[in-house]
């Protein structure tokens, strides 16, 4: 745990005016995504035209040493949310749904906490984190469809909707605008108003509930997606930018990776090579500028919400803190992207604001060291809310009193649950899982391009920072966690799914298909995942199915995974055509490659030899691919079909929605169920 012994005098003297307020103040939460230290007041980059930002800086206190404890946006963001550092609550990927750690039962994250001592409680966008359609998925790309992994018990009010961080924003489909055809690596300015966008949705809203007078205290958490990528923002933003040729790149250094060790320097390039792709494109200054353009888009949005909440009558008793869940690469030590524990992932804007009737002091700089996990203790403090003994952070109370008070505790940041990096006011030192290290001198080498972990003069600075590092990384056990791809069903309701009204439900983190006996379906029907139309991609999930009667009697109990598939008739039909991994209950046909209502029936029999691998009436396990005109079922480990699809030009398809099938009974009076889980995608 942090401790910030030394300053406990000007702190205790702070809190006492804290308390002594005559109401609780209210808290403005502001979160920025993939935002790096490219802001006015923090210099990353001379160009940034950031007025809001930098305003909100003049009147409170900026961090300019603050660092994300993980350079990945869910175990970023449930680290600020819960209080711990990704080693104590075991979140460290994004496939992870950080609510069934089971190092976090019984702990509430922070809006939660707010609204069970007496706060109002909203949030708008991207708060925790999920994976996203919109934009992303318009360009058959992005972060899927899944907008689950929100915490609903923690928001009085919730846009769009409890479980749904996003608001849709349609953007052109088709070849990427750079010209790359790189999956999600996309910019250029769309024809679409501000206010439209996502951000701007959100921020409208927000925008309201700072106009409501409430009876409550309120804690109102904006979420904003940019500068995420794909870099899409309205038009003008990209024109008030510098012209092209007058960018300027950020600092390079060749050969920067020469004295790294092996496992890092595949980290600076596993990006497919990004950025050798872009300097070859002509690309750098382009990508650079439209990185400029979605910041000066989302300053704008903090402007808005600034102005609404200095018109309210709540402006002198509400704090507000700015942060983003970690920084980003463009280009430096050859990355484009964040994941590393170098200064450009981790270093991140941290802006915290208090009402004058609480202090004074405005426009104040720290350069001590300080981490996103102190977030949390500290709106503890100044709200006077009971203290929570069980969180990783401390108080920035004292830093805020005092931006120079004596603070010698560094930040950690932990990359994948197994590196670790520690950055103090002077150091920073990093370990990589193989025992490799690193070792930077910030005083005379800023830009962390010269490892000294060798030099024999650093050795004693070196052990006095091991000693620092966690001792336990705990790794929180995922029900279904694969490993593999990235989640499409949240495990908790239909968030992204689409089927007929009362065929389809959640039970017990499963999606169920089912019709009773008295309401038999007339035809097959689907439920259609909606994030977006795959072409190439890997699916796995768990499927188990149940009927009253088995084939030779007469039933049939049938289901089946839909994919590359296209909807039949109108959007609410729930029906689908084309490629169908096929699933029955006695295992006759599951397994099989079967062209749903193409009119080419069965594309391909079980091809496999040996032992049958389908276990009736338990869970399987089900992987389906499809790359090109070549596709593959794999059930329980056996691959049981291979199959070359030689007329997908004429009669089959490219790319199309995913479904999950309920087949119409075959003889009346009978029932089915069918369930599937754990359902990944990799594409």
């Amino acid at each position: 745990m942090r401790l910030r012994l030394l300053a406990l005098l000007a702190a205790t003297a702070m809190t006492m005016n804290f308390a002594a307020a005559a109401e609780k103040p209210n808290v403005l939460f502001i979160a920025v995504d993939d935002l790096n230290d490219w802001i006015g007041c923090m210099g990353g980059h001379p160009q940034a035209n950031t007025p809001n930002m930098d305003r909100l800086a003049a009147r409170g206190t900026l961090f300019t040493n603050a660092h994300c404890t993980a350079p990945l946006c869910n175990p970023s963001r449930a680290s600020v949310m819960t209080g711990l550092l990704p080693s104590t609550n075991g979140v460290h990927g994004n496939q992870q749904d950080w609510r069934a750690s089971e190092y976090l039962e019984g702990k509430a994250p922070m809006g939660q906490y707010f609204r069970e001592h007496g706060y109002w409680t909203g949030a708008a966008g991207k708060i925790f984190h999920a994976n996203h359609g919109g934009e992303c998925s318009a360009m058959g790309g992005g972060h899927g469809g899944l907008r689950g992994k929100n915490h609903p018990e923690s928001w009085t009010a919730r846009f769009p909707s409890h479980d749904q961080q996003l608001p849709a924003l349609p953007v052109p489909t088709g070849q990427n605008f750079n010209g790359l055809d790189i999956w999600h690596w996309d910019w250029g300015g769309i024809d679409v108003p501000a206010e439209k966008t996502e951000d701007g949705q959100d921020t409208a809203w927000a925008v309201e509930q700072l106009k409501q007078d409430r009876d409550q205290p309120f804690f109102l958490a904006v979420g904003l997606y940019k500068p995420h990528g794909p870099w899409y923002c309205p038009t003008e933003f990209f024109d008030q930018q510098p012209a092209e040729s007058d960018i300027e790149l950020p600092p390079y250094r060749e050969n920067d990776l020469s004295d790294i060790p092996k496992i890092a320097t595949g980290y600076a390039r596993n990006n497919g090579g990004l950025h050798g792709q872009v300097t070859r494109a002509g690309k750098w200054k382009e990508a650079v500028r439209a990185y400029l353009a979605n910041i000066q888009f989302v300053d704008t949005m903090v402007g808005q919400l600034l102005d609404a909440l200095d018109s309210s009558t709540q402006a002198d008793n509400t704090i507000i803190v700015l942060w983003s869940d970690h920084g980003w690469h463009l280009g430096e030590k050859d990355r484009w992207h964040k994941s590393t524990l170098w200064e450009e992932a981790t270093r991140v804007p941290l802006i915290v604001s208090v009402p004058k009737s609480m202090d004074e002091k405005r426009g104040e700089k720290s350069s001590r060291p300080v981490s996103l996990v102190d977030i949390y203790p500290t709106l503890i403090e100044l709200c006077d809310l009971p203290k929570r003994n069980d969180l990783d952070g401390d108080s920035l109370v004292p830093l805020l009193e005092d931006p120079n008070a004596e603070d010698d505790t560094p930040a950690i940041t932990i990359n994948s649950g197994k590196h670790m990096s520690i950055r103090d006011e002077h150091w920073r030192y990093t370990r990589y899982s193989d025992g490799s290290e690193e070792l930077y001198d910030h005083k005379s080498d800023p830009n962390e391009w010269d490892n000294v972990v060798d030099d024999p003069h650093h050795q004693i600075i070196k052990e006095e920072l091991i000693a620092q590092l966690p001792k336990e990384v705990r790794r929180a056990k995922q029900q279904g966690d694969h490993g593999f791809g990235r989640p499409i069903f949240n495990g908790h309701d239909l968030t992204s799914w689409e089927g007929g009204d009362g065929l389809w439900s959640v039970e017990d983190g499963a999606i169920v298909g089912q019709f009773p006996v008295d309401k038999p379906i007339k035809s097959n029907t689907f439920l259609i995942w909606k994030g977006r139309q795959p072409g190439n991609f890997e699916l796995r999930l768990k499927f188990r199915i149940q009927g009253d009667i088995p084939v030779e009697d007469g039933g049939w109990a049938n289901s089946g995974v839909q994919y590359r598939s296209q909807i039949v008739g109108d959007e609410d039909s729930h029906v689908l055509k084309g490629y169908q991994a096929d699933i029955d209950l006695d295992g006759q046909y599951t397994g099989i490659l079967y062209g749903e209502k193409t009119g080419r029936g069965i594309l391909s029999e079980r091809t496999h030899e040996g032992e049958y691998p389908y276990k009736p009436g338990e869970w399987n396990d089900y992987r389906i691919s499809a790359y090109g005109n070549n596709f593959k079922h794999v059930l329980n480990g056996v691959t049981l079909m291979k199959y070359q699809d030689k007329e997908i030009d004429e009669k089959g398809f490219k790319e199309g929605y995913i479904g999950l099938q309920l087949h119409r009974p075959m003889k009346k009076g009978r029932a089915m169920k069918v369930e599937f889980k754990d359902i990944n995608l990799r594409d």
